[in-house]
């Protein structure tokens, strides 16, 4: 078998046999075909100490790459460099100058994707070549999201957006991402955004042509920023099928990352807590995933602030360096947002402050409005009491802001809403909580709600108005047990002890007692799935789903698997989605 062959071709010394190469080749060829990219870069690694010939060295280097990329191995970089100035077919040059500057990009390295992106322009601009458009879109990406060159892209958005369309085919989708995504953050109409992602049914993977990308990625972020989280969920759930059918990291980290970016905006705290998890496991076990790592933290802040058991990941937050000049992009600011937000939480308003300064340093250029993010009214909530003015402009700022979106998102109006609200005090104050808590009525927006209610209910109790406050408190705590709000509920016991009532007790038993995983877990068990199919699609350990489950027969009073349909009740039973 010409896997055995190679294995022993690897313990010996090139030259060894006149058919080496050859074996390696093969074997590497399988290895890839079997979803085993670690196996094909050993070979592959190999093969090339047999001293191919020149006109397949760059055919190899650039399989080399490949496969390292898939791995998140760093020496992909220089492989694929090398194989790009090899290679003299035009088509195949390009594919790997996409590669390379993807690397780069990913990796964190911004001077050098710009470079590489630049120079593939250069080189291929206007060659209608196959993955022309992916190039355009890397330039698209790297100068939307840098405050230095974001003039450089708003200039070329008209033709830009003429290169695409009336398309939506998979050679204009990397394009139609890139656009989207930055147009989400920069409050384009929703309509708009979503026209340009495309319909659900095209193709969702991180394969562009046989090589690895994350523009998918822009798709992902820009449909849970607008909230499309049925169509959000469909390309996390494409993309760990695609990550466990072909051993791709990058596929799987983006999966597990959405899953979790939905869950936690949808207020899904506990499941997210797994996922979130999960992801920054996977992203943080290799040296070029700080893209991904940055934006699916930022996309999951409300589960690192409200989840004690997250708080590791809190500390390793503080402790994450971005090289520049990538921490002067909207990476750097997701990640000061994040800091600020958990040192806000501390109490620590000094540090909150600094970082989410740094932040709006970063997105103000940007234009990047509270569809994105909220850190006018994050940083008008840490300023000192003396800086007022400030405080009431920046959140007033944010309003306007969300309110002139087309359509106004709820969750970013009932945000900023809350912040003016808590700076206005008194009657005007009251009336902003009051308006906040109305906006953040719907799916996806208790954790937000059970905020608002929160800051009504303690206003209400300032202002001795004792009975409405027990009651908005009591409402604010059901939302917040019901979404695994863990800090915001112990927040809330608190104002209930000082408003003279006492905390409901939690559910012990039947299904409102389930956690959002347990009842995730409990689903799909009562439609047929194994424990490990379950773990596998909901990517979690098969003794979490042990435990889970455990959890749930206890629960539910009912010793037997076949039950739980009966015990879950006939509404929620016959569908699962994974």
């Amino acid at each position: 078998d010409v896997e055995e062959a190679a294995a022993h071709l690897l313990l010996s010394e090139p030259g060894a046999s006149a058919r080496g190469f050859e074996t390696l080749d093969q074997a590497a060829r399988r290895a890839a075909e079997h979803g085993a990219p670690d196996s094909a870069v050993t070979y592959l690694r190999r093969a090339l100490e047999e001293k191919p010939a020149e006109a397949v060295r760059a055919e190899m280097l650039r399989r080399l790459g490949r496969a390292e990329v898939t791995v998140r191995d760093p020496a992909s970089i220089g492989h694929l460099q090398e194989a790009s100035e090899l290679e003299p077919d035009p088509a195949t040059a390009l594919a790997i100058t996409l590669e390379l500057g993807e690397v780069l990009a990913v990796a964190g390295l911004w001077d050098g994707a710009v470079a590489a992106i630049e120079a593939g322009l250069t080189r291929f601009g206007g060659s209608e070549l196959p993955g022309e458009l992916d190039l355009q879109a890397a330039r698209g990406a790297y100068r939307g999201y840098d405050p230095k060159l974001i003039g450089e892209y708003e200039a070329d958005l008209p033709r830009m957006l003429g290169l695409v369309e009336g398309r939506e085919d998979d050679d204009s989708s990397g394009l139609r991402w890139v656009l989207a995504a930055i147009g989400a953050c920069q409050d384009m109409p929703r309509a708009e955004v979503l026209r340009l992602i495309g319909p659900p049914g095209q193709s969702w993977t991180v394969n562009r042509g046989g090589r690895e990308s994350s523009l998918i990625g822009q798709a992902g972020s820009t449909l849970v920023l607008v909230e499309a989280f049925d169509q959000a969920a469909m390309v996390g759930a494409a993309l760990r099928e695609e990550g466990r059918g072909r051993g791709s990291l990058l596929a799987m980290i983006a999966g597990v990352g959405y899953a979790a970016a939905i869950e936690s905006r949808r207020g899904e705290l506990r499941a997210a807590e797994e996922r979130l998890r999960a992801a920054v496991d996977l992203a943080s076990e290799n040296e070029l995933s700080l893209m991904a790592l940055t934006t699916v933290l930022h996309l999951c802040v409300d589960a690192l602030v409200e989840r004690s058991a997250l708080g590791p990941l809190g500390e390793m937050v503080e402790g994450v360096e971005l090289p520049a000049p990538f921490d002067q992009t909207v990476s750097g600011a997701m990640l000061h947002e994040v800091r600020g937000a958990l040192r806000a939480d501390r109490g620590d308003r000094e540090g909150a402050e600094a970082a989410l300064r740094a932040a709006g340093d970063l997105l103000g250029p940007l234009r990047f409005g509270p569809r994105f993010s909220c850190w006018r009214s994050r940083l008008a909530l840490a300023l000192p009491r003396d800086e007022r003015d400030e405080a009431l402009s920046l959140a007033g700022e944010e309003l306007r802001l969300a309110e002139a979106l087309d359509p106004p998102p709820p969750r970013a109006v009932g945000v900023a809403q809350r912040a003016f609200g808590m700076l206005a005090g008194a009657e005007e104050g009251i009336e902003r909580l009051r308006e906040s808590a109305a906006t953040l009525v719907g799916p996806g927006l208790a954790v937000e709600r059970a905020r608002s209610l929160t800051e009504l209910g303690a206003a209400l109790r300032r202002g001795n108005q004792r009975s409405e406050a027990r009651d908005r408190l009591r409402e604010a705590s059901d939302l917040a047990q019901g979404t695994g709000a863990e800090r915001l509920e112990a927040r809330i016991a608190e104002e209930l002890r000082v408003a003279g009532a006492k905390p409901r007790r939690r559910a012990i038993s039947g299904p409102d007692s389930l956690t959002p995983a347990e009842r995730r877990v409990a689903l799909a068990a009562a439609t047929g799935a194994t424990n490990r199919e379950i773990a596998q699609d909901l990517f979690v350990s098969l003794r979490t789903v042990e435990m889970h489950l455990s959890n749930t027969y206890r629960k539910l009073g009912t010793p037997k698997r076949g039950d739980l349909a009966d015990a879950l009740g006939e509404a929620e039973a016959p569908e699962v989605s994974l």
